[in-house]
C-alpha cells in the first residue's frame, strides 16, 4: 500500500472544522449534502423508539429491523411486530441489499444470516468463521451484486477482506489474511469506489497509525492503494461516527462510544474525508517526481522481461530483495503453477529474470519498499502495455523472498475452471459419448476429474460446481470420491465449500479405511469441519470404527479433540 504524507494530517482536520462550521450555518457549504444526510438520521432517531430500543438497527422502505444479539425482531414502517428470528447468537448488525427486501445480519460468532422478509423466512447461513469476536463492519455494492465482509480468519488475530456473490452467496475472493501489518475495521462503498479504514502494524504487532485506503478490483483481487496516513485525533472521531452508524445509529451504540445525544457526532464518511485529502494535496501542487522516475525504470525492466517470458509460464511473482546499502532488487520468477492457499507455486520456477534483476537505490524500510513496487504493478496492470501477458496468468504474487507472499491478480475463476474442464474432455475423440457414459452411473465431468485427474486440476473446476453435494447413483458425493483417493487439498477446497462431512457414504471412513501417510490430515479436517464422531455407523461409532484400525497417530488425534469430562 502506497502511503501519501503530504499534508494528511492537516487538510482532514480542516475538513472536521468546515463539517462543525457547515452544521452551525445549518448545512451550508461543501458538505451540505453530507450534513443533510445526517440531520435526516438526526430526525429519525429523535421520534423512533425501536432506534432508541434496541443494540442493532436497520430499515428500509417496507420494514424496520431491531437487533438484540439473540434476536432479530421484524416491525412495518409502524413499528408493529411481524417475526422474530433466533438462528444464531450475537446478531447485532444488520444491513438491507439495495432496494430488496432482503435482509443481511452479521454475528460476531462468525455467521452471516440472510433473511427473505417479504416470506419472512431464513434463506441461508453461512459460517464464515469458528472463532468469535467478529466485530467489524460488512457493506453491500449499490447494485446489490457483492458483499465485502471485514473478517478475522479461523485461529488468526490478523484481518480479512472477503468479497460474497450474493447471487449464489458464495465467498469470490478473500484478501489480506497473509498480512502481518495491515487491520482492518471498516468498508465503506461509495459510487462503486471501496475504501478501508484501520490502522497499521509496527514490526512488534503494535498499532503504529490509522489510515484510509481506496481500493481497485484487478480481475478479482481487492487492492488497498494509496493509502492516507491520519492523525490520532481524526482516528478516533472517524472510529466514533462510523462505529454508530454499523450499528444504526442507535442510542446504546451512542453510550458505548460516551456520547449523550446522537448531534454530539461529527458526520464524516471515508469517501470524502479521503477526496479532501485528495483535493488539498492537488492545491498546494504536491506531486512526487522521483516516484515517477523510478516508475517508468521499473516499466522499462518490466516490459523486457515480459517480452522474453515462455508459454509454459502459469503464474508470476515478483521476488522483493534487501541487497544493503538502501540497495533493493526485484526479479521476475515464471511458475508452472499457482496455488491461492500454499504460497509454495512460487518455487516452481521455469522462468527468471535473477541473472538481470531490477536494482532501486532508496532510503527506506522493507515495507514501504513493497508497497511501492505493489503500486507500480497495479498501475502497469491497469494501462501497461504488455498487461495483456500478465492477466493471462493464473496469478501474480509479490513479496519479500523471506517474507509473506500478497496476490495482487487471479485470473477469473469460472474462465480459469472451463479451460480444465475443456483441457480434459479434450482427451476424449467422442466427448458427447463419454459426457453420457458418466451420466449413466449418475455422475459428471467434476465427478472424473476429481477421481482421475490430479488435484491442481480438481482445485481449478470445483469453483463452478452447481450443487457440492451431489450424488450418484450409488449414493457417492464429490467428498466421498475425493475421499477415496486420499486427495487432501480437494477435500479440504469440498469442505471449505459446504461439502457434507456426515455425509450417508461416511466419506471419512473411506479414508481412513485404508492406510495412507495423508489420514491424519483428513481426520484433521473432518474434525474441524463439525463431523460427527458420535454417529453411529453399522451399530458402532465413527469414533469406535477408526479406533478399531489400530492407528495410533489417529488414536492421538481423537484423544485430543475428546470433550472434557463433567
Amino acid at each position: 500500500m502506497g502511503f501519501d504524507w503530504a499534508h494528511t494530517i492537516s487538510s482532514i482536520s480542516k475538513l472536521f472544522l468546515r463539517a462543525a462550521r457547515n452544521a452551525d450555518d445549518g448545512g451550508s457549504g461543501d458538505s451540505g449534502s453530507k450534513d443533510s444526510r445526517f440531520e435526516s438520521i438526526c430526525s429519525e432517531f429523535n421520534h423512533n423508539k425501536l432506534m432508541k430500543k434496541y443494540q442493532g438497527y436497520a430499515q428500509n422502505e417496507k420494514f424496520k429491523v431491531g437487533l438484540n444479539g439473540k434476536t432479530v425482531y421484524i416491525f412495518d414502517n409502524d413499528e408493529n411486530e411481524l417475526a422474530r428470528f433466533q438462528d444464531a447468537p450475537y446478531m447485532y448488525r444488520g444491513k438491507f441489499i439495495p432496494n430488496t427486501n432482503t435482509l443481511v445480519v452479521k454475528s460476531t460468532a462468525g455467521w452471516l444470516l440472510f433473511y427473505d422478509l417479504d416470506s419472512l423466512a431464513l434463506i441461508k447461513k453461512i459460517r464464515f468463521s469458528n472463532i468469535g469476536s467478529q466485530t467489524k463492519n460488512f457493506a453491500i455494492t449499490q447494485d446489490g451484486k457483492y458483499l465485502y465482509n471485514i473478517e478475522s480468519p479461523n485461529y488468526s488475530t490478523r484481518t480479512q477482506l472477503t468479497k460474497y456473490d450474493l447471487r449464489t452467496l458464495k465467498p469470490v475472493i478473500t484478501s489480506f489474511h497473509n498480512s502481518e501489518t495491515i487491520f482492518l475495521e471498516y468498508v465503506e462503498i461509495s459510487n462503486e469506489a471501496i475504501f478501508l479504514f484501520g490502522f497499521m502494524r509496527n514490526d512488534k504487532g503494535i498499532k503504529d497509525y490509522g489510515f484510509i485506503g481506496q481500493y481497485k478490483e484487478i480481475g478479482e483481487k481487492c487492492i488497498l492503494r494509496d493509502g492516507k496516513r491520519i492523525a490520532d485525533v481524526v482516528y478516533e472521531k472517524i472510529s466514533q461516527y462510523k462505529g454508530c452508524e454499523d450499528f444504526g445509529f442507535t442510542q446504546k451504540s451512542l453510550e458505548y462510544r460516551g456520547l449523550e445525544k446522537i448531534e454530539d457526532l461529527e458526520p464524516c464518511t471515508l469517501s470524502e474525508v479521503y477526496q479532501d485529502i485528495i483535493e488539498s494535496n492537488k492545491a498546494r501542487g504536491y506531486t512526487n517526481n522521483e516516484k515517477i522516475r523510478e516508475e517508468s525504470s521499473f516499466y522499462n525492466w518490466l516490459e523486457d522481461a515480459l517480452k522474453k517470458i515462455s508459454g509454459d509460464v502459469e503464474a508470476i511473482h515478483f521476488n522483493l530483495y534487501e541487497d544493503g546499502d538502501s540497495k533493493w532488487s526485484v526479479e521476475l520468477v515464471g511458475t508452472s503453477t499457482f496455488d491461492e492457499n500454499n504460497s509454495d507455486w512460487a518455487c516452481n520456477e521455469v522462468y527468471t529474470t535473477r541473472d538481470n534483476p531490477y536494482v532501486l537505490t532508496k532510503k527506506s524500510d522493507w515495507k514501504v519498499i513493497e508497497n511501492l513496487f505493489t503500486t507500480f504493478l497495479l498501475n502497469y496492470l491497469e494501462r501497461g502495455k504488455y498487461a495483456y501477458i500478465l492477466k493471462e496468468c493464473r496469478g501474480i504474487g509479490i513479496g519479500f523472498v523471506d517474507g509473506d507472499l500478497s496476490i495482487l491478480y487471479k485470473k477469473d475463476k469460472r474462465k480459469v475452471a472451463e479451460e480444465a474442464i475443456e483441457s480434459v474432455l479434450s482427451k476424449y475423440k467422442d466427448r458427447e459419448g463419454f459426457l453420457s457414459m458418466l451420466d449413466e452411473y449418475g455422475r459428471d465431468i467434476f465427478t472424473h476429474i476429481i477421481s482421475n485427474e490430479a488435484e491442481e486440476t480438481a482445485l481449478k473446476t470445483l469453483y463452478i460446481a452447481d450443487d457440492v453435494n451431489k450424488e450418484d447413483r450409488y449414493g457417492y458425493s464429490y467428498l466421498t470420491f475425493a475421499c477415496v483417493g486420499h486427495k487432501v487439498k480437494v477435500i479440504e477446497e469440498l469442505l471449505r465449500m459446504g461439502a457434507d462431512p456426515n455425509h450417508k457414504s461416511h466419506p471419512l471412513l473411506k479414508a481412513l479405511g485404508r492406510k495412507n501417510k495423508d489420514n491424519p490430515a483428513i481426520l484433521k479436517l473432518f474434525i474441524r469441519y463439525g463431523v460427527d464422531l458420535k454417529a453411529e455407523v453399522n451399530g458402532i461409532t465413527v469414533e469406535e470404527t477408526i479406533r478399531s484400525f489400530g492407528d495410533e497417530e489417529l488414536n492421538q488425534i481423537l484423544d485430543k479433540n475428546r470433550p472434557p469430562r463433567g
